[in-house]
């Protein structure tokens, strides 16, 4: 007797890499060869755990995440790994509104310039627990009462940055766990490192120069290995 078990097949849905190029179309599929023009059409349209490739230029937008997304920028047009250099393939975000990027759900954003403008009026950057943050420039922030360049919320982990301008240069908050914050500039602010809830020991190893106050808030001790010093721009 042979005994047929109808066992239900599942396809699990695989990571995807969607591509963003200034000289493609948001009607196109977002593959390598047919990328979309807009970054925030890409995060549109992505699902969890998707990594967005962005070509250099310069982009025109305000982005806000969906969902938990890996955002590189630093790509030339053939969107090949081994040829991402976020120096030589400048990939910019020119500021439209009040704020330039908004991540409350996890992702990851590595390789871009923000450069605000007299349209960013509020925080540059946003982000809460378990987003990650690196290897980006936030410049040009004008300060206003209370925007800063990050707002950091809760567990983000932010390294190897630098935050230009601004009424704070970077406010951190109270939320979900305990945010890693280390190797940033903060310069150029009215208060530099604005801390409102955690203490000292999760701000390790940055310089903060140049701000009318380097630390302010409820916790004004440096953390651990930071230094003031001219980051030579």
């Amino acid at each position: 007797i042979v005994v047929l078990c109808m066992i239900p097949f599942v396809q699990l849905s695989a990571q995807s890499i969607i591509c963003v190029s200034t000289t493609g179309n948001d009607l196109n599929s977002g593959s390598a060869g047919s990328p979309y023009r807009h970054i925030q059409t890409a995060l549109n349209n992505a699902a969890a755990s998707d990594t967005i490739r962005v070509a250099s230029g310069t982009y025109t937008e305000s982005l806000t995440t969906i969902v938990d997304v890996v955002l590189l920028g630093g790509y030339n047009g053939s969107f090949s790994e081994s040829e991402r250099d976020i120096f030589q393939n400048k990939t910019i975000i020119e500021g439209v509104s009040a704020n330039m990027y908004t991540d409350y759900n996890g992702s990851t954003l590595d390789g871009f310039i923000f450069t605000c403008n007299s349209s960013v009026t509020d925080d540059a950057l946003r982000v809460s627990a378990n987003s990650y943050v690196s290897h980006n420039i936030v410049q040009g922030l004008i300060s206003n009462a209370g925007n800063s360049a990050i707002d950091i919320t809760g567990g983000a982990v932010v390294i190897n940055n630098i935050f230009k301008g601004g009424w704070f240069g970077m406010r951190i908050s109270s939320g979900t766990g305990t945010p890693v914050i280390r190797n940033n500039i903060v310069t150029g602010s009215t208060f530099g490192v604005y801390t409102l809830a955690y203490d000292d020991k999760v701000r390790t190893y940055n310089d903060v120069y140049g701000n009318s106050m380097n630390y302010s808030g409820n916790n004004t001790t440096p953390g651990t290995g930071d230094i003031s010093k001219n980051p030579f721009f």
